[in-house]
Protein backbone atom coordinates (compact mmCIF):
# COMPACT_ATOMS: atom_id res chain seq x y z
CA UNK A 1 0.00 0.00 0.00
CA UNK A 2 2.83 2.37 0.87
CA UNK A 3 4.52 1.83 -2.54
CA UNK A 4 1.26 2.60 -4.33
CA UNK A 5 0.82 5.76 -2.30
CA UNK A 6 4.39 6.90 -2.98
CA UNK A 7 3.98 6.25 -6.73
CA UNK A 8 0.78 8.29 -6.70
CA UNK A 9 2.52 11.19 -4.92
CA UNK A 10 5.43 11.06 -7.38
CA UNK A 11 3.04 11.26 -10.33
CA UNK A 12 1.34 14.25 -8.79
CA UNK A 13 4.69 15.94 -8.28
CA UNK A 14 5.67 15.21 -11.89
CA UNK A 15 2.53 16.87 -13.28
CA UNK A 16 3.35 19.47 -15.91
CA UNK A 17 1.45 22.53 -17.04
CA UNK A 18 0.79 21.05 -20.49
CA UNK A 19 0.24 17.32 -20.75
CA UNK A 20 -1.23 15.19 -23.50
CA UNK A 21 -3.95 12.63 -22.95
CA UNK A 22 -3.89 8.96 -23.94
CA UNK A 23 -5.59 9.56 -27.27
CA UNK A 24 -3.03 12.15 -28.30
CA UNK A 25 -0.19 9.96 -27.05
CA UNK A 26 -1.48 6.98 -29.04
CA UNK A 27 -1.55 9.17 -32.16
CA UNK A 28 2.12 10.06 -31.66
CA UNK A 29 3.64 6.80 -30.44
CA UNK A 30 4.62 5.51 -33.91
CA UNK A 31 6.53 8.71 -34.68
CA UNK A 32 8.16 8.55 -31.24
CA UNK A 33 9.35 4.97 -31.85
CA UNK A 34 10.65 5.91 -35.31
CA UNK A 35 12.63 8.82 -33.90
CA UNK A 36 13.97 6.71 -31.06
CA UNK A 37 15.20 3.92 -33.32
CA UNK A 38 16.53 6.04 -36.17
CA UNK A 39 17.67 9.34 -34.70
CA UNK A 40 17.85 8.52 -31.00
CA UNK A 41 16.26 11.86 -30.18
CA UNK A 42 12.64 11.00 -29.45
CA UNK A 43 12.71 12.17 -25.85
CA UNK A 44 14.24 15.51 -26.82
CA UNK A 45 11.97 16.10 -29.82
CA UNK A 46 8.77 14.81 -28.23
CA UNK A 47 9.08 15.44 -24.48
CA UNK A 48 5.31 15.43 -23.94
CA UNK A 49 5.08 11.85 -25.23
CA UNK A 50 8.05 10.80 -23.13
CA UNK A 51 6.46 12.33 -20.04
CA UNK A 52 3.10 10.67 -20.74
CA UNK A 53 4.76 7.27 -21.23
CA UNK A 54 6.47 7.66 -17.86
CA UNK A 55 3.10 8.36 -16.24
CA UNK A 56 0.73 5.99 -18.06
CA UNK A 57 1.12 2.22 -17.93
CA UNK A 58 -1.44 1.59 -20.69
CA UNK A 59 0.32 3.84 -23.20
CA UNK A 60 3.73 2.57 -22.08
CA UNK A 61 2.60 -0.99 -22.85
CA UNK A 62 1.50 0.08 -26.35
CA UNK A 63 4.84 1.82 -26.83
CA UNK A 64 6.78 -1.29 -25.76
CA UNK A 65 4.88 -3.48 -28.23
CA UNK A 66 5.47 -1.03 -31.10
CA UNK A 67 9.12 -0.61 -30.12
CA UNK A 68 9.68 -4.38 -30.08
CA UNK A 69 7.95 -4.84 -33.45
CA UNK A 70 9.95 -2.00 -35.00
CA UNK A 71 13.20 -3.48 -33.63
CA UNK A 72 12.31 -6.89 -35.11
CA UNK A 73 11.58 -5.24 -38.46
CA UNK A 74 14.89 -3.35 -38.45
CA UNK A 75 16.76 -6.54 -37.57
CA UNK A 76 14.96 -8.46 -40.33
CA UNK A 77 13.37 -10.81 -37.80
CA UNK A 78 9.72 -9.71 -38.07
CA UNK A 79 7.65 -12.89 -38.42
CA UNK A 80 5.25 -13.27 -41.34
CA UNK A 81 1.49 -13.29 -40.81
CA UNK A 82 1.49 -17.06 -41.25
CA UNK A 83 4.19 -17.53 -38.63
CA UNK A 84 2.26 -15.35 -36.19
CA UNK A 85 -0.95 -17.32 -36.76
CA UNK A 86 0.92 -20.58 -36.20
CA UNK A 87 2.41 -19.26 -32.95
CA UNK A 88 -0.98 -18.08 -31.73
CA UNK A 89 -2.45 -21.50 -32.49
CA UNK A 90 0.20 -23.10 -30.24
CA UNK A 91 0.60 -20.65 -27.33
CA UNK A 92 2.27 -23.18 -25.00
CA UNK A 93 5.24 -23.92 -27.27
CA UNK A 94 8.44 -22.02 -26.45
CA UNK A 95 9.65 -19.46 -28.98
CA UNK A 96 12.79 -20.17 -30.97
Amino acid sequence: MKKTYLRWIKRLQDTQEHEIDCSECQDRISRYVDLELTAGSAERQMPEVSHHLAQCGVCREEYLVLHDLARLEIDGRLPSAGELRARLARPDEPEE
